[in-house]
């Protein structure tokens, strides 16, 4: 007996064929999206490996850059200089769809110079700045590239679980009600068959 309570009569029949085509088609757009999802999914991992490796790298250029910047001009105009924001700087996010899947895109503008003065301040420290923003643009990619990795990690996940609700859950009970029916009305003909052919021979005997 299939675990969908059916009745055996043809129409039931027709509803869980069409059903059973629905699902069959729902499967195969599912694993599909499932397939291009992974593979997403893995670009953006090997990306962000990649590039975590470079800010590290980075970062670490960074620190001696502002330390030779630190060593050649005049320590307390170099802290100075560091305190206030080098400029304000405008983020904007828009979000775009991968596969159905949103994700983010981070804008960061820097608006204006540099805010500090030229005096007791050694011109390492505008190599450093720029090394500081190159280093930022990257940690913004990678804040990027993390959000994605989340969101289609996440969609992953649920369609896989309905890839696997479908393959193994609807469509062989479809399958088995399907059988079921069609076992059921193939007795209900031999029966119906077995009496006419009684029928016949009873109207032949009289």
């Amino acid at each position: 007996m299939p675990e969908i309570r059916v009745r055996p009569n043809r129409m039931e029949l027709l509803k869980l064929n069409r059903r059973l085509n629905t699902a069959r088609r729902g499967h195969k757009l599912l694993k599909d999206k499932q397939e291009e999802l992974m593979r997403q999914f893995l670009n953006r991992i090997r990306e962000l490996e990649s590039l975590l490796s470079e800010l590290i790298v980075s970062l670490e250029d960074v620190n001696r850059a502002f330390q030779l910047a630190s060593a050649l001009g005049d320590p307390f105009l170099f802290d100075r200089s560091l305190v206030e924001p080098l400029s304000r700087m405008e983020i904007d996010v828009k979000w775009s769809s991968v596969v159905n899947v949103p994700v983010p895109g981070i804008d960061v503008t820097y608006p204006g110079p540099l805010l500090y003065g030229f005096l007791g301040v050694s011109m390492e420290l505008d190599s450093a700045y720029r090394q500081l923003m190159d280093s930022l643009d990257k940690l913004i990619h990678l804040i990027e590239l993390e959000e994605s990795v989340i969101e289609l990690g996440l969609s992953l996940e649920s369609t896989r679980r309905r890839v696997n609700a479908l393959e193994y859950e609807l469509i062989p009970q479809l399958e088995s009600a399907i059988r079921f029916i069609s076992m059921k009305l193939e007795e209900m003909q031999l029966s119906t068959t077995t009496r006419l052919m009684r029928i016949k021979d009873i109207i032949r005997g009289r």
